[in-house]
């Protein structure tokens, strides 16, 4: 599959999701990252994605960051719940 100028969103910031994230990210896609934790892993995460200028939005979930995407990845430890799944 052709990922390249693809808008991807990745839900969750932990180990799973970094990883859907930077390999997305070396198949050129437009990827951003949300969660809505603000822990001490997920700053660090967003910390390192965002050196990659990649965008990220941690403590929260929105609307305007979800808007427009193409393909959603959803994160293993995500609940079923979260409004990234329910907006798509």
């Amino acid at each position: 599959m052709d990922f390249r100028n693809r808008k991807i969103i990745v839900v969750g910031l932990a180990n799973s999701g970094i990883e859907s994230a930077l390999a997305l990210h070396r198949e050129r896609a437009i990827v951003s990252v949300t969660d809505n934790s603000s822990t001490p892993e997920v700053k660090k995460n967003a910390c390192l994605l965002n050196e990659k200028f990649l965008d990220t939005e941690i403590g929260k979930h929105t609307e305007d960051f979800l808007h427009g995407a193409g393909l959603l990845v959803v994160s293993p430890g995500v609940d079923n719940s979260a409004l990234p799944i329910r907006y798509a």
